[in-house]
Order: structure tokens, then sequence, then C-alpha cells
């Protein structure tokens, strides 16, 4: 479950899909060890605590909720959905590719590494195409904010995602740009190495503000690459994980290890150190949600501020009271890694069976471990008690699919086209698909 292309295994216990959930799931290996604990397995957050105390003394300071990840509101994703359309797209298995896909009003735009292509979301007509040699674009701007080209020859892309037109300007050895407060921060190849710059407005060829050198001595392409600036930082991943104060350049975490989930960006200090998560898309500032040496982040999360937090080592996934470090309880499998939280439930993978199991305690609820079929990936959204998921089936077959976390049953599947994924975009009640040979999508009914 990791970068796009990559994905683990198992079978699922599945009988008369699609049902109404009525397939039996095995009892499985033996559960979590429970460890003694005199800490309570409350799901309050742990500011509850402090919140009372400070009634005690006639000051109440409470932090505001963290935002929900890879969780949907406006869809009701226990029912199968329609789909609205299709389209073939070019065989995308090339890593330099790293495609993305990103909606806007009226526009499904999907990106590679050397075209961008902008589809009608009524009827998936590709309306417009942009073909540039080395695209990289931050995607959370409209305008499209991109990179393209190399070297002398580097520039920076202003694309119109309605009809595709483009504003070009010069910016010799850029690598990645992205923006914040009208200001262009872009990762440039220098003389001396890589840096980081944060220019005065938007005029690529203005003087920085700040120029702060990353990678001395390096040279080339990013890959898997971050620039993003969210509450004040800039996170950056290249050949290694940074985060600069975005006023003064100033390196916060050197050399560790960034990477992006939808909604949520993760900066871990170098061995396994810990580290924090940062909402991306929260309509207000938040304090990050620090993460334990060893610590996971879920690609799905209905509650960050939860107290019980997550960490694998050793072939062992471990469940911690956030505020003590106090051991909850433990499953001991191979290549343990939970994917999702929702509605006090963890869903946990292994590399032989997927686990559904009660956050607060460990107790197994259900496993999956028959052979009618493998999830191949996880969709990485989820809302109520379903999560989405993919299955990978004799002969080739693939398609979406929704998990029941109560049960660990399939609700239903729809056929996909593709070996894998590459992209997910959730919208309101739309799901968008992105796989190495198809685009497609989705309509959910709302709720």
């Amino acid at each position: 479950m990791g970068a796009p292309g990559d994905y683990d295994e198992f079978t699922l216990a599945a009988e008369n899909v699609p049902a109404e959930a009525d397939f039996p799931v095995d009892a499985g290996e033996p559960g979590p060890r429970r460890r003694p604990s005199q800490v309570t397995t409350s799901s309050a957050p742990a500011w509850v605590a402090a919140a009372v105390s400070l009634i005690v003394v006639g000051v109440l300071t409470v932090p505001p909720v963290q935002p929900a990840w890879g969780v949907v509101a406006e869809a009701d994703l226990a029912q199968a959905p329609d789909e609205v359309w299709s389209v073939p797209m070019p065989n995308l298995t090339s890593w330099l590719d790293t495609p993305r896909v990103a909606v806007f009003e009226d526009r499904v735009v999907v990106g590679t590494w050397s075209t961008v292509t902008g589809y009608d979301d009524a009827d998936g007509r590709a309306i417009w195409s942009v073909s540039e040699p080395g695209m990289t674009c931050a995607w959370e701007f409209e305008p499209l904010l991109c990179r393209a080209g190399r070297d002398v020859d580097a520039a920076i892309l202003r694309i119109d995602v309605a009809d595709g037109t483009v504003t070009r300007t010069p910016m010799p050895g850029a690598l990645l740009v992205t923006q914040t407060d009208g200001d262009i921060i872009a990762l440039r190849q220098d003389a001396d190495g890589q840096r980081v710059v944060r220019l005065q407005g938007s005029d690529p060829l203005a003087e920085p503000r700040w120029s702060t050198l990353i990678g001395p001595g390096l040279r080339g392409e990013p890959y898997a690459p971050v620039l993003r600036v969210v509450d004040g930082e800039v996170f950056v991943s290249v050949f290694a994980g940074f985060v600069l104060d975005a006023q003064t350049g100033e390196i916060r975490l050197d050399r560790g290890f960034v990477y992006e989930l939808p909604g949520v960006i993760v900066a871990l200090e170098a061995g396994n150190s810990g580290g924090r998560q940062v909402v991306t898309d929260g309509e207000n500032s938040v304090e990050p949600v620090p993460i334990a040496p060893y610590g996971v982040t879920m690609p799905v999360d209905d509650d960050p501020d939860s107290d019980v937090v997550f960490q694998v080592r050793g072939g062992t996934l471990d469940a911690l009271t956030r505020t003590t470090g106090e051991p909850l309880w433990s499953l001991p499998q191979a290549y343990p890694y939970p994917f999702a939280r929702l509605d006090g439930r963890v869903l946990v993978y292994t590399d032989s069976a997927l686990f559904g199991l009660v956050e607060q305690t460990g107790e197994q609820i259900w496993t999956t471990t028959a052979n009618r079929g493998r999830l191949a990936w996880c969709a990485c959204v989820g809302a109520g008690d379903t999560v989405l998921v993919g299955i990978s089936e004799a002969g080739g077959r693939t398609s979406l699919a929704g998990l029941d976390t109560a049960t660990g049953a399939l609700r239903w599947r729809v056929p996909t086209v593709g070996d894998y994924p590459l992209d997910v975009a959730p919208v309101g009640d739309h799901l968008v698909l992105l796989t190495d040979t198809s685009l497609t999508l989705w309509q959910f009914e709302s709720e």
C-alpha cells in the first residue's frame, strides 16, 4: 500500500459476492495479545483530561478537533456506485510518469511526466491537452501551477483547467514549484546543488526572499516529489525529506522522510524516531498530530485525535496510549499495517490476512483468509462502516469493492479496468479512479 503501483495481496473470505454481506469470515489465527494496563481505554481525545483539569481552576481551553482524512461525508459508500463514464488511458507504467488526478469544476485533470489532459466531467471527453517534457504540477491550485522543461529550458506553466490555455514563464533550473501568499516557492537546481527558494511575488526571475541549500552537489530529477506549504511550513521530498520555515527558510526537519496522503502530509525524523502528521485540507489551522517512534499514519482515519496510536516494529503491530506510551495490545503477524480507523474499528492487513479489530482493546471482530478474491489495493477512502478496497481475481479481473468494517463482508463490487490503481480522487458523492489503463468516474448515492 505504499507508492502508486505498489500493492500487497491476500485472500478475502467472500461467498455470494455481491450480496448483502452474508458470507462467512474465518476465526483465523489467534487475535491480539492484550497487555495489562492501568490506563483507561477511553476513545476520548487526550485533551479532554486536560480540559477537565482546566475547568477545576476556572479556565477552559479546547484545541480544535482534527479533521478526518480519507473520509467522505457526502457519499453513501455502503451502496454500489453507478459508473458515469470510463475512458482508456495509455499504459502508464514508467516510474517517471507518477500520474496524478485532480477534480475541478467541470473538469477531471490527469497529469503525467509529459502530459496534462483535461476531461469533461459529464462524459469523459478529452477537452484539452498540454505536452511538455518534465511536467510536475501543484494540484491544489487553479489555474494549475506546473514546472516543465529541464535545466536552462525549465519554465513555470499556468494552465487554465477549463480550456487548457497556457501562460509560460522561463525559470531556469526549476524542478518543483508551488506558491504561498502570492510568492512562488521552488525547488531549483543551482550550480552548488539543489535549493529551496522563496521569490518575491509571482515572477520566477525575481530576487528571492530566502534561499536554502538542501542538497549540496545533488543533481537530477526528484522521485515521488513533494513540495507543499501548510500552516507556514514548506514540506519537501526529493532525495530525502525536509521541512522549512516558510518565512525564513530555516530548516526544521533535515534529511528525514516526507510523504503525502489524501488530506494529510507526514513528516518523520530519520531512524524511525517519530514525527508528525499535518492536515492539508482543513478549513482552520490545527495542531499537528505527533507520531511515536516506529509510528504509522493510516490512509483512512475518522478520529486522528484518538488517544490510541500504532507502531510497527519487529513484525508486531502495537497499540499504545498516545499520552503515556502505555501498551494496550499487540498483533503479532508478518508485515502488519493498519490502513483504516473507522467507527471505533481498525483494519489491519498482513501478508496473509485482513483483520478487523476493536480499536481500544484489540479484540478480533473478524478476519478474512479464504480464497475467493484478493485484496490488491486500498482506495484509501472510507465513511461510517465502509472502506473501499480493490479486488484482484483469478484470470486478471479487477474490481472496486465496499468492505463492511463490522463484518469483513464485501457489500458490493463493480468491475474496473487495469492491473493496479495510480490515483484516487473523492469529490462530494463522486469518485475518480485512475489505473494504469483507464480513467473512471463513479457516482454514489448522496448522504
